[in-house]
């Protein structure tokens, strides 16, 4: 790939062309290729300018020889694609090639394609909007396309949407446009239940065959228009309006999967999976109905059929008489492709779970759903059991399984009641020995393909998938309606240990890890306990395997980081990480409290395993999504718990030399302790304590004497509320300790977020620590504090806590001299009070978020002298009144500055000169970079206009 290409351009897709092989490279250095016996064979390569260059002069009708397509074809326009991405000047060489008669070698028109395709996705929209002739050429490339993907036949058409798809998801202008007037017209034929046929196009015309199959039964426009649509969905998250646009209507849908032809039939299948998930669900049963009802006939037939023979002998002759009585019905889908059979389970099963989950809400009983488990459940026996030699394989055989427990439902609220919805249906069908036959037939076709090596990793994998899905439908149940031990004794427990199996050495390392993951999904507080254990062992390096190169690693990860190379990218641990946050926010969404405590509790010893085995292989992400959900669902009086679960994964991870992952949970830490605590300053009262905390002769003695002062604080805020206490303890250690830059950057925010948002005595204790390090700092510039930008972050937490102390010290003072009458205080003062209460406000709300409306940095007794400053005066002059607070607080801060500096010169024949120097040298760095961290507030006066920026120290 050329120099311009390697770069990514912003506004591009991730995709990147893939590295030329071994044979295309020697195939490259050939030069002109081959020569004669005698001539000198040493051609250099072509180049990709070399190769734009002739690309240019074989499309010059003037000056192109009579055998440039066949140049096109054979050199150019493939040792460029080997190459990699040809620059964007070259769009409009490719647009006029598309022109009829331009280029009659059909091979070079889909190098073209391919090309355009490419270059759409490589760029996107910055990378084409450079200047002017390449937005030009462009614009006229998306416009030729869509013309294209509109009037164009065969598989012309297919290749003109596929490009214009990579475009629109590239953020090209006008291509997403383009790409909905390309294929609205096959979308709207599909709609009046007419298939879109066409005509043939070059490439099909000789051979009688095009792209997937017999031409005879192709409907380009169809596949061309569903294919577009599904590729222009896929990978966007749930709920994005501009997705859920792109996908068919209900109508469209149940023509198109009755489609003739085979590929359109699935990406029907795919769209109607996704609209499943939408809100228009309902109206897609309806539509459907038909289409799974006739199914559901054939495939009792067939199952019927197949028993039949099972009784009669098992024999072949009686095998074939029952499958060629099966006949199709009338109305079902095209299935003939591999992949449509299992997309129309899943669908089904989605349905159901939804139709399902609305009767429970209240709803009218569908026969979309009772017609959707005839389907379900025809397909499970058909596979393996009395039907013993059946032609369904074990990928049909799982997608039924996991239909069956809604897999595909939507996340959130909607689908947490199908899952739940799902698996009450089956536990109130009944069946022999109390356990009801879905669940029996499903964990006996689910446990026989883990056991089984010879069904290959794929279906196996596809077999945790489902057990994992019955686990999440378990959970969401338990969550509504109570713990159950349906199966738990039976199926659920044959499951588990299969599970246990499938985790072994002996299966490849991405079942193992499917294999772990639903053994996460099957535990419950009451059920598979020793599952914790089998994550330890197998998470742990207890269980290793011998590489090349002599070292012991484990499956999923060993201390030196080889064995994530060996898995190639199964990230075992994040997506446990996952799981396990997914369980905890459908378990936790109970009800009963004993039973979210419960859940909670197994939520805090999986991840603390699952960190606890190797914190480097664990993102941030996850963990804190983890933490989230535990915070989330967690009652009330069981949230400290989360809070010291985020401080014992900070020790692990700094003791494992995990540092991004310790600097992520120590902010989470400070961003969540006033939350878990129930700790908050404009919640309790404790203008009291602010008061008495104001009443400190000096911060700087305080400090000064840093060992016999914190005592009293820290046994206040232990009696107070132990959790906040232990976080800033935690916080105060990370700070102080910790070997990582940005552990300690985050611990210095973790703090100051603790302290703005804490009553006395715990920001008493924040800023302690922080003033107590800051004149470490100071005293040494190779103290704790380290390099100039952390001493930098710690002097803009102190200077804006000195300033709340300071405004709360004033404020008493006012209060004890006026009185508590706001009716008998002056404009100037009720001024000074708004003033400086805002000023403050506003420089604690940069800092973390705070609900300006209830925050009163002054006390709660400052709100009637607000209050009546705002009546008399406006609330216009609040504005004025922070400004001019602004500048009195900024001469406090100057005679407090001043008053240091005198105490510190008392002591300089105390310090050695080269200490002398560093001194100098740190705080000269902390007073260049003061006035870009004193914070003002956002209103501008309204006669001046000038803000409070550079008025503080």
């Amino acid at each position: 790939v050329r120099a311009s290409g390697g770069g990514m351009p912003a506004g591009g897709t991730s995709a990147r062309p893939p590295r030329a092989s071994g044979y295309v490279q020697s195939w490259l250095a050939k030069g002109q290729g081959d020569v004669k016996k005698g001539e000198d064979a040493s051609h250099p390569a072509e180049t990709v300018e070399h190769l734009e260059r002739d690309l240019v002069d074989l499309n010059d009708a003037e000056l192109a020889p009579k055998n440039a397509s066949k140049d096109l074809a054979t050199r150019v326009l493939p040792r460029l694609c080997a190459h990699g991405v040809p620059g964007p000047n070259t769009l409009e060489v490719l647009t006029r090639m598309l022109a009829d008669g331009a280029c009659p070698e059909r091979f070079a028109l889909r190098y073209a394609y391919y090309l355009m395709h490419r270059i759409l996705e490589h760029y996107g929209r910055a990378g084409l909007g450079t200047n002017e002739t390449v937005k030009a050429a462009t614009s006229q490339c998306i416009k030729t396309l869509g013309e294209e993907a509109k009037i164009r036949a065969g598989v012309r058409r297919m290749l003109a949407t596929r490009a214009l798809v990579a475009a629109a998801r590239a953020g090209v202008p006008e291509a997403a446009g383009a790409l909905h007037q390309g294929t609205v017209g096959a979308i709207e034929s599909l709609s009046a239940g007419e298939h879109p046929r066409g005509k043939s196009s070059m490439f099909d015309s000789k051979t009688g065959k095009t792209e997937g199959g017999d031409a005879a039964h192709t409907d380009a426009a169809a596949r061309a228009a569903l294919g577009a649509r599904r590729r222009f969905i896929a990978g966007s998250e749930e709920g994005d309006k501009k997705a859920d646009s792109a996908v068919p209507g209900p109508s469209a849908l149940a023509t198109a999967v009755r489609s003739p032809d085979h590929v359109a039939a699935r990406h029907a299948l795919s769209l109607a999976l996704a609209a499943a998930k939408g809100p228009r669900y309902k109206e897609l049963a309806i539509a459907l109905e038909p289409v799974v009802g006739a199914v559901a006939k054939r495939m009792e037939a067939r199952a019927a059929n197949l028993e039949a023979a099972a009784a009669a002998g098992d024999s072949k002759e009686a095998k074939a008489m029952a499958r060629k009585s099966e006949g199709k019905q009338k109305g079902e889908p095209n299935l003939d492709d591999p992949g449509a059979e299992p997309l129309l389970l899943r669908l089904c099963g989605v349905l159901r779970a939804r139709l399902l989950g609305a009767v429970e809400r209240g709803g009218a009983p569908h026969d979309c759903a009772w017609a959707c488990e005839k389907v379900l459940a025809a397909e499970l026996k058909t596979y393996g059991g009395a039907a013993a030699g059946s032609e369904s394989s074990p990928r049909v055989a799982m997608a039924a399984c996991a239909g069956l427990f809604a897999s595909d439902a939507p996340s959130g609220a909607d689908g947490a009641k199908a899952r739940a919805a799902a698996w009450q249906a089956i536990v109130r069908g009944g069946g022999e020995g109390g356990e009801p036959r879905l669940l029996a037939n499903s964990a006996t076709r689910m446990r026989g393909v883990l056991l089984d090596p010879s069904a290959g990793p794929v279906a196996r994998s596809a077999a945790c998938r489902a057990v994992a899905a019955l686990g999440e439908a378990r959970a969401a149940a338990r969550a509504v309606s109570g713990g159950d031990r349906v199966g738990q004794d039976g199926s659920l427990a044959s499951l588990a240990a299969a599970l246990k199996a499938t985790a072994g050495p002996n299966s490849p390392p991405g079942v193992r890890v499917e294999a772990l993951r639903a053994l996460v999904w099957l535990q419950t507080p009451d059920f598979a306990a020793e599952a914790t254990s089998v994550l330890t062992t197998h998470l742990c390096d207890g269980e290793r395997t011998h590489g090349d190169d002599g070292e012991d690693e484990s499956f999923v990860g060993s201390a030196n980081g080889l064995a994530r190379k060996s898995l190639g990218g199964f990230d075992a641990r994040n997506r446990l990480l996952a799981a396990v946050a997914q369980r905890c926010a459908l378990g936790c969404a109970s009800e009963d409290e004993n039973d979210a405590d419960a859940w909670l509790t197994l939520t805090i010893d999986t991840v603390t395993v699952i960190v606890g085995s190797n914190a480097r292989q664990c993102d941030a992400e996850p963990t804190l999504a983890s933490l989230r959900a535990a915070q989330k669902g967690a009652p009330k009086r069981s949230r400290p718990s989360v809070s010291s679960l985020a401080a014992n994964l900070a020790g692990i991870a700094r003791a494992q030399d995990a540092p991004a992952l310790e600097a992520a949970l120590t902010w989470h830490l400070g961003e969540n302790a006033n939350y878990c605590a129930g700790e908050y300053a404009w919640v309790a009262d404790t203008d009291g304590a602010l008061v008495a905390a104001a009443e400190i002769p000096d911060p700087d003695e305080a400090a000064s004497f840093l060992p016999s002062f914190l005592p009293g604080p820290s046994c206040a805020a232990a009696a107070r509320n132990p959790s906040l206490d232990s976080s800033v303890t935690t916080l105060q250690r990370i700070l102080m300790t910790s070997p990582d830059f940005a552990a300690r950057c985050a611990a210095v925010q973790a703090l100051t977020t603790v302290a703005v948002r804490s009553g006395e005595p715990f920001r008493l204790r924040c800023y302690a620590a922080l003033r107590g390090l800051q004149r470490s700092a100071s005293a040494d510039p190779a103290a704790a504090a380290g390099p100039p930008a952390l001493a930098h972050e710690i002097d803009s937490a102190v200077t804006m806590l000195d300033h709340a102390y300071r405004a709360k010290e004033r404020f008493a003072a006012m209060l004890a001299d006026n009185g508590s009458d706001p009716s008998g205080w002056n404009p100037g003062t009720l001024a000074e009070v708004t003033g400086r209460s805002e000023v403050v406000t506003e420089m604690a709300s940069r800092t973390c978020f705070l609900p300006r409306s209830k925050y009163l940095p002054l006390g709660p007794s400052s709100a009637p002298f607000i209050d009546r400053f705002k009546e008399t005066q406006g609330a216009d002059r609040v504005a004025d009144a922070a400004v001019a607070a602004a500048k009195l607080m900024g001469q406090e801060a100057e005679k407090a500055a001043a008053q240091r500096r005198r105490r510190a010169h008392l002591h300089v024949s105390h310090v050695p000169s080269s200490a002398l120097r560093r001194k100098g040298f740190a705080a000269k760095e902390r007073r260049q970079h003061q006035q870009q961290y004193e914070l003002a507030p956002s209103q501008a006066t309204a006669s001046g206009g000038h803000g409070l920026d550079g008025m503080l120290m």
